[in-house]
């Protein structure tokens, strides 16, 4: 029983001494005012962790919240799978792969649940060997709103996020 115990500890200690973990995430914050002179004020944030298996594949997932003040509130899970294809010095291209589960609760209603399932290309730029900044860019797949409808197809359309990670 002792080699079992012996064993499992060398290998955690493996695995953890050589682990690609980051952890990071992003938030955004937006006011609007329409031609009605109709005022929106929306708030995001998606902290987020992943693992590098190696060069090209990282496993990860968001857990996002989402308000707009007097519309709506909706918080997420989505877990993806990133895939890089190309690195070149500092700089890499890559896409996610992604389901997204989550609950949408309209200031007025009841709530609904949404999912969907998609690609989400990106750019990243380390920084240094600890920090890292991306850039997702537009949606390729399929999102069900429940009661509301879905949505399938590219989305390029104002579907610009940034995020900032620490490499451990």
């Amino acid at each position: 029983m002792k080699k079992v115990f012996l064993t499992l500890a060398l290998v955690l200690t493996t695995v953890v001494a050589s682990a690609q973990w980051y952890v990071g995430g992003g938030l955004g914050f937006s006011k609007t005012e329409d031609a009605a002179k109709n005022k929106t004020t929306a708030f995001n944030i998606n902290p987020e962790v992943g693992y590098k298996l190696n060069d090209n594949w990282t496993i990860g997932g968001i857990v996002g919240f989402e308000m707009e003040k007097d519309a709506y509130k909706m918080f997420t899970i989505a877990p993806y799978a990133r895939y890089t294809f190309l690195t070149a010095g500092e700089f890499s291209v890559f896409a996610d792969a992604s389901l997204e589960v989550g609950i949408y609760k309209p200031e007025v209603g009841d709530n609904t649940t949404v999912w969907g399932l998609g690609i989400k290309p990106g750019v990243a730029y380390n920084i240094d060997e600890n920090w890292t900044v991306a850039a997702h860019v537009g949606f390729l797949g399929y999102e069900d709103y429940d009661d509301l409808g879905n949505s399938w197809g590219l989305n390029l359309d104002n579907n610009l996020s940034f995020s900032l990670y620490y490499n451990f």
